[in-house]
């Protein structure tokens, strides 16, 4: 094997090594943007004092991970196939690239949103947002151990190999 095909694994084990390190950090950036989701909507739904579907697209703008599921959501509530906003909500969700947690966290709204008075709805985004706040704590610290860890493992790695294979 030539200096290039070594250099070549040195390489791809150093991209590896970002590209798991990225992905935690997007996990984390999905969690952020799903917070100030919740914070619009529940805005609009307290003071805007609009129907569900318009909520939903209003809290959609953000324009980040979260919009595509809010602004699916939202048509397929103003479409009225005679289905529940739980059913609807946990279709959508089910759609998207989300663990677990978030999953879970985002399902529990489906059962609220739009069939209970205003103020409870607000008060279940609040809680929603506290707990996916808390996740979001618990992933940055864990980032902060593992991110580095995986960029040199990634290094380390390709490097060990190239050097087995010389």
């Amino acid at each position: 094997m030539g200096i290039v095909g070594a250099l070549l694994l040195v390489l791809g084990g150093t991209l590896w090594g970002w590209a798991e390190a990225w992905k935690r950090e997007r996990r984390i950036h999905t969690l952020r943007d799903w917070q100030s989701a919740l914070a619009i909507l529940a805005t609009e739904i307290g003071y805007g004092l609009r129907l569900l579907p318009e909520s939903l697209h209003r809290a959609a703008a953000l324009n980040g991970p979260s919009s595509r599921t809010l602004r699916r959501a939202a048509e397929d509530l103003g479409r009225g196939e005679g289905k529940t906003v739980a059913e609807i909500w946990e279709k959508t969700l089910k759609k998207e690239d989300l663990d677990r947690e978030e999953r879970e966290i985002l399902l529990s709204l489906g059962s609220v949103l739009g069939t209970s008075p205003g103020e409870d709805q607000i008060r279940h985004l609040h809680l929603a947002r506290e707990r996916l706040g808390s996740l979001q704590a618990r992933l940055e610290d864990r980032l902060r151990r593992e991110a580095r860890l995986y960029r040199y493992l990634g290094f380390l790695g390709g490097s060990a190999l190239a050097l087995l294979l010389w």
